[in-house]
């Protein structure tokens, strides 16, 4: 894959509306390939969820075996993935920025006895998929990472796992968007829109020939066209998913791998060591409950007990966009000339470069693959209609 393959074509004008990591990949990919494109959010750029999340790459072990998830859901992360092995070192190169992609893998931990089935499960899941995977006894694993626990039962070492600094990656992709030319524009939200001689008007900001949809939990939102509210997927396809965590830091004897337990995890960074994360699905406030952040911290402490002591630099909450079948919604909306990119729920840092190429190709008319066909927002509607059928009769 190229990540500056500029060419000449006629210059659309695109609007991508939603400026986390997933809109700034969309809009990165698209003006390098020659769309004049703005990128607008109701807030700050890259303040929702990708600033909340913790970085993971994390095919394996978020999507081997995730219990009622879209049944391609793997594949596409593990394409993602492969986009990453070349999109980190061209964005640090490009931008002169470490983004912490270290290729170190990662260790799933387990102990206790729920922790030890889950790895279980989830070795036999990757050892079906063709994964890399390795069992490690507590022993060799301490001598992989020597603050785990002593209570350690086994661990798994998941080469295809990785992480990256969020906070790095906002920032080199900002750079790379304003030497693209893409005009970034803050605290604007998009509620009203009207159709005029084949292009979408948009108060204050003109007329485009396509809009991108990257909103993230709003992306479920109504909007008004020409007069008229409209949704861009169905009813309640887009669910909050609040995450709560905690960072401290770094510290002589912490971890130096990304270390996962049950749905816990700590991801070491340069500047900060993050813990994470609670799952609330349903709810879309960030406030922060302080025994859910006690919690999660005792349960990293289980895992590497240098963290019981550690003193907590920062708590906070974010909320994803999830979705039933826990997997994006990539493709046209219900409303011809709109494309909807949302409901990464945690993968939205993996996908987003992928989901960037997708909608490029989507919008330049160069085809998506099959396998990403299976992830258009579409597969929605009959879902839709079929419970709408049973609730009737």
């Amino acid at each position: 894959m190229t990540f500056y393959d500029s060419h000449q074509l006629k210059k659309k004008r695109v609007l991508v509306v939603g400026a986390g990591l997933v809109g700034m990949c969309v809009a990165l990919r698209l003006a390098q390939s020659g769309v004049k494109v703005v990128l607008v959010d109701k807030s700050k750029p890259a303040t929702g969820a990708s600033w909340a999340a913790a970085g993971m790459l994390a095919p394996a072990y978020e999507a081997a075996h995730e219990p009622n998830a879209h049944q391609d859901l793997f594949e596409l992360c593990m394409a993602a993935a492969d986009i990453w092995r070349d999109f980190a070192p061209w964005l640090q190169a490009y931008s002169d920025t470490s983004i912490d992609f270290l290729g170190m893998g990662t260790l799933a931990c387990a102990a206790n006895d729920v922790q030890e089935e889950r790895l279980n499960v989830l070795e036999k899941a990757c050892l079906t998929r063709n994964v890399p995977v390795r069992r490690l006894s507590a022993k060799k694993a301490r001598k992989l990472d020597p603050s785990l626990s002593e209570n350690l039962i086994s661990a798994l070492l998941l080469p295809t796992d990785q992480q990256v600094d969020n906070w790095s990656v906002i920032g080199a992709l900002m750079s790379a968007l304003a030497d693209a030319g893409v005009q970034v524009i803050p605290n604007i939200p998009i509620t009203h829109l009207t159709r005029s001689n084949g292009f979408w008007c948009v108060p204050h900001l003109g007329e485009f020939d396509n809009l991108v949809w990257t909103a993230g939990v709003s992306s479920g939102d109504s909007v008004v066209i020409d007069g008229e509210a409209t949704r861009l997927l169905p009813n309640d396809v887009i669910v909050p998913v609040k995450g709560q965590m905690l960072s401290v830091d770094p510290m002589h004897g912490a971890p130096s791998k990304v270390l996962r337990f049950g749905a816990g995890y700590i991801a070491p960074k340069s500047t900060r060591i993050v813990i994470g994360a609670t799952s609330e699905w349903g709810v879309a406030d960030k406030n922060v409950n302080p025994n859910d952040i006690e919690s999660l911290r005792q349960s990293a402490a289980e895992i590497c007990p240098v963290l019981g002591s550690a003193e907590i630099k920062m708590s906070w909450a974010g909320v994803r966009p999830g979705t039933s079948d826990h997997a994006p919604a990539i493709g046209w909306s219900n409303v011809e000339g709109i494309a909807i990119a949302s409901g990464h729920y945690r993968n939205g840092i993996l996908l987003s470069p992928l989901t960037g190429d997708i909608v490029k190709r989507l919008i330049l008319e160069e085809g998506v693959s099959s396998l990403e066909q299976r992830f258009a927002p579409s597969r929605f509607e009959s879902q839709a209609q079929t419970e709408n059928y049973l609730s009737t009769n």
